[in-house]
């Protein structure tokens, strides 16, 4: 029998990079809630309708044409982003279904994420972007 463990560090950036993270977490909450305003108008003129992963596909793509500067962030942490939004969304309909079938819970709709929010990026994968340079942690950001 294989055994794994775990470890959890705690890192103090530079004041550099600590602005960095900072821009980075901001940026992500932005995008965060532009995806979310563009599925709420489309929620509001289709009521019936759900939200799909291509739609939150397109309304990406079309933000990122719109405006170049969501560009700096990893894929990997755009793809983040939509999976957190669409998971809220099937959050939610899950709870709208709940309720029809009487059950006394809140439905909640997707709200906006102000900054204190957002205090984490979500790399979905290592594909090489960390490594150990000169006995330091590099993360991409």
């Amino acid at each position: 029998m294989e055994t794994m463990r775990a470890y959890k560090f705690r890192i103090y950036p530079d004041t550099k990079r600590q602005k960095a993270i900072d821009d980075a977490i901001s940026m992500f909450q932005r995008l965060y809630n532009k995806l979310l305003e563009k599925t709420i108008e489309v929620h509001k003129s289709n009521p019936n309708s759900k939200i799909s992963q291509r739609t939150i596909n397109q309304f990406l793509n079309e933000i990122i044409k719109e405006d170049k500067e969501y560009l700096q962030l990893y894929a990997h942490v755009r793809v983040d982003i939509r999976n957190r939004l669409l998971k809220t969304y099937r959050n939610f309909f899950m709870r709208c279904q709940q309720k029809k079938s009487g059950a006394k819970i809140k439905a909640g709709f997707p709200r906006f994420k102000s900054k204190d929010r957002f205090n984490s990026i979500t790399h979905i994968e290592n594909n090489g972007s960390f490594r150990i340079e000169k006995g330091r942690l590099r993360v991409p950001v």
